[in-house]
């Protein structure tokens, strides 16, 4: 209930909606929530039954803020966001191989925030393609703790990649990857598309607050085919 109430609650702020057209059956007009937000921050944890039936409901609903609440292997399993496309998991404790099971569920996701959850690896039951995370825009892992930067090649293939965002992580050095080291990452984890350039859509790459100093690894920024923003400090 409470996290219905919150729904609810931020749905109707005015600056959200600014006119609610009421149809025959005295319901809320799902055309007009075009932009629309379930938060629910700052609890201890949630009820993924009770969230996947608001989700249903208002089918209008694109954006959904759980952070910092815990998120169990249960909760993941039977969420159900078939709609979302922006999801902010930040400081909920989950694992790569939760956000693995957690993708079946978002067929339209293009926003995956996953800040400040202790992420070290990327650890995949299959390779992630252009299938699996194929409308997938924006990817943030700041403030985690990823050191090696072999994990983040794991998500070279992601087609639609656009905007990757790493800092406060612990990356020490940088590098374009050949197609044998991305074959390498991905031995056994499902075949490379050779058509496929590794980051060939990145755009935005943010590496602030890292520890990365060598001159290679800033040059190596330039070997990226589309990147435009590039931020190291």
């Amino acid at each position: 209930m409470k996290i219905w109430m919150k729904a609810v609650s931020t749905l109707m702020r005015p600056n959200l909606i600014k006119t609610c057209p009421l149809n025959k059956k005295s319901r809320v007009d799902d055309s007009i929530i075009g932009v629309g937000e379930l938060f629910d921050e700052k609890e201890v944890g949630f009820n993924a039954k009770v969230v996947t039936a608001i989700c249903r409901e208002l089918p209008a609903l694109t954006a959904l803020n759980l952070s910092h609440n815990f998120i169990s292997n249960d909760g993941i399993e039977m969420l159900q966001l078939t709609n979302m496309r922006v999801l902010v998991l930040n400081n909920t404790g989950i694992n790569w191989m939760q956000v693995e099971i957690l993708r079946n569920s978002l067929p339209v996701i293009e926003e995956l925030h996953l800040m400040g959850n202790k992420l070290r690896e990327i650890t995949r039951t299959t390779s992630i393609t252009v299938q699996q995370f194929g409308s997938l825009r924006l990817i943030n892992l700041e403030d985690n703790y990823i050191s090696n930067w072999d994990e983040i090649l794991k998500l070279s293939q992601v087609r639609s990649l656009e905007k990757l965002h790493l800092n406060k992580n612990n990356l020490h050095r940088i590098w374009y990857p050949n197609c044998d080291t991305i074959h390498e990452l991905l031995n056994g984890c499902g075949s490379l598309e050779k058509s496929n350039r590794p980051f060939q859509n990145l755009r935005c790459l943010l590496l602030g607050s890292n520890n990365i100093e060598d001159l290679a690894s800033i040059d190596s920024l330039n070997s990226f085919p589309t990147l435009k923003v590039r931020f190291v400090t």
